[in-house]
C-alpha cells in the first residue's frame, strides 16, 4: 500500500475540502463513512434504553456504557465517552469486514493469476483434508503451503497501514518530526525491499517456508508487517488470519480460480481508498470434480 502518491499526500487538508464536495471516491467514502457513524450512534441510544431495562444480553456496547456511567458517578476523568464509543463500533465495524474482504480477494485474484500456486495449494488441501474435510486454526500447521500462499498474498498486496502519531519530538534521517505529527509506515516500500526479499515483484509463498525436523513449516520475518507495526498494530490480526484461512480453504476444496477469459488476465493493480484494494471484475469459479 502507498505505492501511489499525489497531492494531497503532501497538502492532507485539501484531502478534507475535495472529499467533503464529493467529487472523489473520497468523497463517496466520506458519505458512506458518515452513514455507518450514524447508524452505530442510534444503535447506542437503543441500547441505552434496553440497558435501563435490566436486560441479561451482554454486548460490547453493555460493557462500555456501564464503565462510562462508573467513571460519571465517581467522578474519575478518562477518555469514555460517547463519541469514543461510537468510534470504536466503528473502527470494530470496518476492521472486521473491509479489510479482511479486500485481503481475501486480493488472494483469489492471486490464484487466477498464478495457477500453478493455486495448484499446490490445492493438492495439499487434498492430501491432507479430502474434499470435505475442515481445518481448524489449531490444525493450521498442517497446511504449510497453504499458510504460506497467504502471507505472500498479504506480503504482495497490503491491505491498509494503521497511522500513528509521534509521542515527542523526534529527529529522523536529519528530518524534524514534531509531537503529534501524523505517521503511517510504508508497508509497500518494505514488503517491495530487495534487501529483505528476493524478486519481490515475483508471487512466490516458498520464500515463508522453511524446513523443520524434515518437515515444512511457515516462518514470519521480521520484514513481513502487513499488520503494521508499533503499540497500534491490528488489534483484529487473529480474526483475520483465521477467516481467510477458512475462507481460502473453502474454496479451493470446491473451486478452481479462473480469469474471466482465457485471454484476459487479471487486473493486478488496485486503488487506494480507505485500504488498498482491487479494482472491480470478474472471475470464474470452476466447481472442481
Amino acid at each position: 500500500m502507498y505505492r501511489q502518491s499525489g497531492i494531497v499526500t503532501f497538502f492532507p487538508t485539501l484531502l478534507y475540502l475535495i472529499a467533503k464536495l464529493g467529487f472523489t471516491v473520497h468523497g463517496k467514502e466520506r458519505k458512506i463513512m458518515v452513514r455507518l457513524y450514524n447508524f452505530l450512534k442510534n444503535e447506542m441510544e437503543a441500547r441505552k434504553k434496553v440497558l435501563s431495562s435490566d436486560s441479561t444480553e451482554a454486548m460490547f456496547l453493555d460493557g462500555y456504557l456501564e464503565e462510562m456511567e462508573r467513571h460519571k458517578q465517581k467522578n474519575i476523568k478518562s477518555t469514555f465517552s460517547e463519541a469514543f464509543l461510537v468510534g470504536n463500533a466503528q473502527a470494530m465495524v470496518i476492521g472486521g469486514s473491509e479489510t479482511t474482504r479486500t485481503a481475501i480477494l486480493w488472494l483469489f485474484l492471486a490464484m487466477a493469476a498464478f495457477p500453478e500456486v493455486q495448484k499446490k495449494a490445492q493438492e495439499e488441501i487434498d492430501s491432507v483434508l479430502g474434499k470435505d474435510g475442515k481445518i481448524t486454526w489449531l490444525e493450521r500447521a498442517k497446511l504449510p503451503y497453504v499458510n504460506a500462499t497467504i502471507m505472500e498474498s498479504q506480503r504482495w498486496r497490503s491491505v491498509v497501514s494503521l497511522r500513528h502519531s509521534a509521542s515527542a519530538d523526534a529527529v529522523v534521517g536529519g528530518y524534524d518530526i514534531p509531537k503529534g505529527t501524523e505517521i503511517i509506515a510504508n508497508l509497500w516500500a518494505v514488503h517491495y525491499d530487495p534487501e529483505y526479499w528476493e524478486e519481490p515483484e515475483e508471487f512466490k509463498p516458498e520464500r515463508f517456508l522453511v524446513e523443520e525436523n524434515g518437515k515444512l513449516t511457515t516462518t514470519k520475518p521480521e520484514s513481513f508487517i502487513p499488520y503494521s507495526v508499533g503499540r497500534r498494530n491490528c488489534p483484529g490480526e487473529l480474526l483475520a488470519l483465521i477467516e481467510l484461512l477458512h475462507y481460502f480453504v473453502v474454496v479451493l476444496q470446491n473451486f478452481t480460480l479462473l480469469p474471466e477469459a482465457d485471454d484476459k488476465p487479471p487486473e493486478l493493480i488496485g486503488d487506494v481508498g480507505v485500504s488498498y484494494h482491487s479494482k472491480p471484475q470478474n472471475l470464474r469459479f470452476v466447481p472442481r470434480d
